[in-house]
């Protein structure tokens, strides 16, 4: 409804006879005969207002409406001008002091429902921020919670990969201790065994050859390092014939 009746604002009527001059910024005008232009829609108050004064009010209600979306601040500002513009219309611009107390009076009244509706859908944006703010806190703990969940979940299981690598690793140290020192048993068993064939087989072979006879260097009266012969026997027979 408030936009619209900005809409209306818009459109200035039109007048007849009129004599409008402009002195020092301010707006004066001679006149008495007044014919409504066209306008979309048109509320009930705004018929009771001077033509001038409707267009002074509409361009002010033009540019508040035109901030609707702006926060309360600043619709209070734009309202509060609007005031200080009501105050400073002076009994020049209207006909008689009647007209300048109830156009006051409209103004103020209009003021006032428009300074409403701003806070009254201020308001209604807090809530609704506030509304939409708590839902997306909800979201995000909601995720938080889902996400510190799926976080404990991996750590757990890295956990559990880690105490089992642990594990087999203990394992696997053991088995491969185990396995070094059969290792080892073994390899000394072989040596053994090697030694001890070793041995045999020298011990075979000295007694297959049995005692050895001294060497001729040895013996008693040898001499010259050659062996000697029995002497013969001279004249010792003789042949018979």
């Amino acid at each position: 409804m408030l936009y619209l009746t900005c809409a209306a604002c818009l459109d200035w009527s039109r007048r007849e006879d009129i004599q409008a001059r402009t002195m020092k910024g301010r707006l004066s005008w001679t006149g008495r005969r007044y014919q409504a232009g066209t306008v979309r829609v048109l509320p009930n108050w705004f018929g009771s207002l001077l033509p001038e004064v409707q267009g002074t009010s509409s361009l002010f209600i033009s540019w508040m409406l035109e901030q609707h979306e702006d926060q309360a601040q600043t619709y209070t500002e734009a309202v509060a001008q609007l005031r200080a513009t009501v105050d400073q219309i002076s009994i020049e611009h209207v006909q008689t002091r009647f007209h300048l107390n109830k156009l006051k009076d409209t103004l103020f009244k209009n003021i006032s429902s428009l300074e409403t509706a701003f806070l009254t859908a201020s308001d209604n944006q807090d809530r609704v921020v506030l509304a939409q703010t708590n839902v997306l806190h909800k979201e995000m703990q909601a995720q938080k919670e889902a996400l510190s969940k799926e976080l404990d979940a991996i750590r757990k299981e890295v956990q559990d990969q880690k105490a089992a690598i642990t594990k087999d690793l203990l394992e696997f140290r053991v088995e491969a201790q185990e396995n070094f020192q059969t290792l080892r048993s073994h390899l000394s068993e072989i040596i053994a065994y090697i030694n001890r064939g070793r041995d045999d087989k020298k011990g075979e072979g000295s007694s297959s050859r049995g005692p050895q006879p001294p060497n001729d260097q040895s013996r008693p009266g040898s001499g010259g390092g050659s062996r000697s012969e029995p002497p013969r026997k001279i004249g010792g027979g003789s042949n018979r014939g």
